[in-house]
């Protein structure tokens, strides 16, 4: 057992033989390019090197550049600059046991380059289906809360201002998250994370200023488009003042160039607009009504010309007057027969008192008188009851046309008024329901106003003691102002 220990102890290499093995097994790796961002550079004056550190996500090396490639390397890269390295060989300093990237040239990684890398990520988002629109959630009308990913700056606080400028009443959830640097592609999908495990978030927007190709460099990332595709709420991309796009605005519900464009999005309607957009719908069914009013008064007009009765009486009528036509030709042909007779009964007394002979011969003339009579009378009948004949069947026609004019008639108007009547009912009713969809009461919001009846904006209109009235969804409330509060909180 002794034997054994004094073995490997003898065979044991000093900390500085190993310090020299790792270091030949460095200089064996040769040279190489490497991108990183640089987190921190140092000038050393007395020395003229400088060191800087490059990393990213998932590391971070050390690196220097000897005096002599200083010029080389010029201009130097600034903190937080995305840049490709040229190392000539890892150095290894055995006294502190650290390893150093050893430069010759370091140059920006270059617009184009990232813009290739844009274009392959985005190539990759299309195959798979993410840009398609048709895949898009649909932006909510009335959002309860509306969540808002930025950087904690004023820049980016403007999306909450625009927010509550538009409808003040909305409620906001704010998560601040890095937007640049190496950490900005981690920060922002955490954020989302959370943002949609708020209550009542029904959509996130994701906004940052403009910036360099570089700047944007984490919107668009392959991690982050796909976290923003899958996110369980719709999302507003607001990347704004930039002319090329970043993939995530390819994938979002929608994107927006600036903060007010943002709010637009996300808040479809404003205050002002809503109460508008009631004023109108409330004029739209009282006009509505008024042109229901005048349509059944038409229709009622309409209908009273086609009744039967209506109808009946008319026909009756057109019989009667063919029958004073008819009774009146028959008493004219009757009177001219009475003047015949009584011309003949003349003639006839007027011969008592002429002698025999010219009694015969007016006897042969009444004779010839009676039969002429005779006939005339029986032409008079015949042409009474042709006419009568004729009178009946031009009634009968007459009836018969007006009966089918009365039932072809009805036949047109009845569906007509049925389709007017029914678009009337089915226009009014969609009105009511644009109406009820309208009302923001129906949704859970509360709109305060003062006895005038104008609507309270902000809390510097309010006083101790002041009245108001809470309009709700099933009515009103008058309530007295005990304290007012102004809110300084971001979100």
């Amino acid at each position: 057992m002794t034997q054994a220990t004094d073995t490997q102890t003898a065979s044991a290499l000093s900390v500085g033989q190993v310090a020299g093995r790792i270091g030949a097994a460095m200089r064996a790796l040769g040279d190489g390019w490497i991108e990183g961002e640089v987190t921190q550079v140092k000038v050393h004056r007395p020395s003229g090197h400088v060191y800087l550190t490059l990393a990213d996500e998932s590391a971070s090396l050390n690196a220097c550049i000897w005096r002599g490639r200083v010029a080389r390397c010029s201009p130097l890269p600034a903190q937080g600059e995305l840049v490709q390295a040229h190392y000539e060989r890892v150095g290894f300093y055995g006294p502190r046991g650290s390893t150093s990237l050893v430069l010759d040239r370091v140059r920006p990684t270059g617009d184009g380059e990232l813009l290739r890398r844009r274009a392959e990520t985005l190539e990759r988002l299309r195959e798979d289906g993410l840009c398609d629109p048709d895949r898009r959630k649909p932006l909510p009308a009335f959002p309860r809360r509306v969540g808002v990913i930025a950087a904690r700056n004023d820049a980016n606080i403007d999306v909450i201002q625009a927010l509550r400028k538009r409808f003040p009443p909305q409620h906001v959830a704010f998560c601040a998250a890095s937007v640049q640097g190496i950490h900005a592609v981690g920060s922002l999908i955490d954020a989302l994370g959370r943002l949609q495990s708020v209550e009542d978030v029904d959509v996130i927007i994701v906004a940052r200023g403009g910036g360099s190709v570089a700047d944007l460099l984490a919107f668009d990332d392959e991690r982050l488009c796909r976290a923003i595709f899958a996110c369980a709420v719709p999302v507003i991309t607001s990347i704004g003042h930039t002319k090329d796009r970043p993939n995530c605005d390819q994938v979002a519900s929608a994107f927006a160039p600036v903060p007010a464009k943002a709010a637009e999005l996300a808040i479809s309607h404003s205050a002002a607009e809503l109460l508008e957009e009631l004023d109108r719908h409330r004029l739209s069914l009282r006009r509505g009504g008024e042109r229901a009013g005048a349509l059944r008064d038409r229709i009622g007009e309409l209908w009273a010309r086609v009744r039967p009765l209506r109808m009946l009486r008319d026909i009756a009528e057109d019989i009667r007057r063919h029958g004073q036509l008819v009774s009146s030709g028959g008493e004219r042909g009757l009177l001219r027969l009475d003047a015949e007779m009584a011309r003949t009964t003349r003639a006839l007394d007027a011969t008592r008192a002429m002698p025999t002979q010219s009694i015969e011969l007016l006897a042969t003339r009444l004779d010839s008188v009676g039969a002429r009579v005779e006939g005339k009378q029986k032409d008079l009948l015949a042409a009474i009851d042709r006419r009568v004949l004729a009178a009946e069947a031009d009634v009968r026609t007459y009836v018969k046309r007006r009966e089918e004019e009365l039932i072809r008639g009805d036949e047109r108007l009845r569906p007509v008024a049925d389709r007017v009547v029914a678009r009337e009912r089915q226009r009014v009713d969609g009105l009511m329901a644009v109406l009820r969809a309208k009302d923001f009461r129906r949704n859970g919001w509360t709109v305060a106003t003062n006895l005038e009846g104008k609507p309270i904006k902000s809390v510097t209109q309010l006083a101790v003691g002041q009245e108001l009235t809470l309009h709700l969804a099933d009515g009103k409330a008058r309530v007295i102002t005990e304290k007012s509060e102004k809110e300084t909180t971001d979100g």
